[in-house]
């Protein structure tokens, strides 16, 4: 899953000047071959990408630190789980409230995450409670909730789907499904395209202009963040997934949390 990684990377890319006329393509054509036209085009995206991706491996570098000690926290907890029968016994009861309070337990539980977060924030920033805050806090919990059942949905799906194979298989199989087919498809436009709307104010033209042309804006503003996730969560998912299929959504609302907050903590430093 994503969260909290746009805020280490700036909204506004420095491309240089040259890069942003071949990628607009006005007038190129002009004396050109067709086939010239297209080299050139491509040749420019994949300039952008190569940028985009120093561009969050550069955020993933500078989160590295407290990523490592959220995911030694995690790691913490599996070895505990699997050598502690206290401490399982403790999970235990967890996943048994968690089945008993059923789907709404994955809504407001992801949704109190992004309310946290917010609220950490505010007071890292030094800033006045208002009603721009209100919303940012109403907005986060339907846009987290709503991520939370669906989460929690799509892990039951997994184990479904890989639950007959051998552990080591079948963690393998968990952690390239959420991450390169579950985070690119699904959770990494949802998240972004929604806050993208809600920065742009809820303007549906606004938000249309800023996200077109498309190709253009998933190099600019998607793929970077991307690559800073994946550099925290394929890790962590792969600590995660090792815990039965009861635990994982916990645990991963678990580290998410910590994981906003250390990153609001950062950036207001």
């Amino acid at each position: 899953m994503q969260a909290g990684i746009e805020i280490l990377l700036d909204r506004e890319t420095s491309w240089d000047d040259a890069a942003r006329r071949r990628l607009r393509g006005r007038n190129l054509f002009l004396g050109r071959s067709p086939l010239a036209f297209a080299r050139e085009q491509q040749q420019a995206l994949a300039d952008l990408f190569r940028r985009s991706f120093s561009r969050g491996l550069a955020a993933a570098k500078s989160t590295a630190v407290p990523a490592m000690f959220v995911q030694g926290l995690m790691l913490a907890i599996v070895v505990g789980y699997y050598c502690s029968p206290q401490l399982a016994t403790a999970l235990g009861r967890l996943t048994a409230f968690k089945q008993e309070c059923g789907s709404a337990f994955s809504f407001v539980s992801m949704g109190l995450i992004s309310v946290f977060a917010e609220l950490f924030r505010i007071r890292f920033a030094g800033e006045k409670f208002n009603r721009s805050h209100l919303l940012s806090m109403g907005f986060g919990f339907l846009v987290f909730g709503c991520m939370g059942l669906i989460y929690d949905a799509f892990n039951h799906l997994q184990e479904r789907v890989w639950g007959g194979l051998a552990p080591t298989q079948r963690t393998l199989a968990k952690v390239a499904t959420d991450q390169f087919v579950y985070t690119i498809i699904f959770a990494h436009p949802y998240q972004t395209l929604l806050y993208v709307w809600k920065d742009e104010k809820f303007d549906g033209a606004r938000f249309v202009k800023r996200v077109t042309p498309l190709r253009r804006f998933y190099v600019r503003e998607m793929f970077a963040v991307l690559v800073t996730n994946w550099a925290f969560w394929i890790p962590m998912t792969a600590i995660i997934y090792c815990l039965p299929v009861g635990l994982q959504f916990m645990m991963c609302s678990l580290a998410i949390g910590i994981w906003v907050l250390l990153l609001t903590a950062l950036t207001a430093e």
